[in-house]
């Protein structure tokens, strides 16, 4: 059986995708791999190797989500995982709510999710 490395994430439009950009240009040149400006995204749940044959149960359960503002205010380097984030400094509610709906749904599918807490973010750049 095939598997594949899935998650369900939210991305950004081109204005925001452009300020991320140049926001990681500023600092840059870092040690480390610049994410490719297609690939920016906000991962809103990890669920890991998956087989083929769940694909279809879980288009199924997903959608759209409701807008909501999120300001990327901050620039984190997290050490540990070796990669720099934009990160929020304070996660909207409405973000929260619509993540952990999501989260009960794909529970219902015998997906764990991750006990640290949601922590909206952008990742710029690897191996820094």
């Amino acid at each position: 059986m095939t598997t594949r490395r899935l998650f369900f994430a939210s991305l950004p439009d081109e204005a925001i995708r452009a300020s991320l950009e140049q926001s990681r240009r500023r600092i840059f040149p870092l040690s480390g791999r610049p994410v490719d400006a297609a690939n920016l995204h906000m991962t809103v749940a990890f669920l890991g190797a998956v087989g083929g044959d769940r694909l279809t149960s879980l288009r199924e359960l997903s959608g759209a989500m409701t807008p909501c503002d999120l300001r990327l205010d901050r620039l984190e380097l997290w050490g540990k995982q070796g990669v720099l984030v934009a990160a929020t400094s304070q996660a909207p509610q409405e973000l929260k709510r619509q993540v952990d709906a999501l989260w009960q749904r794909l529970g219902r599918l015998g997906f764990a999710r991750d006990p640290r807490p949601f922590k909206p973010h952008v990742t710029l750049a690897r191996d820094v």
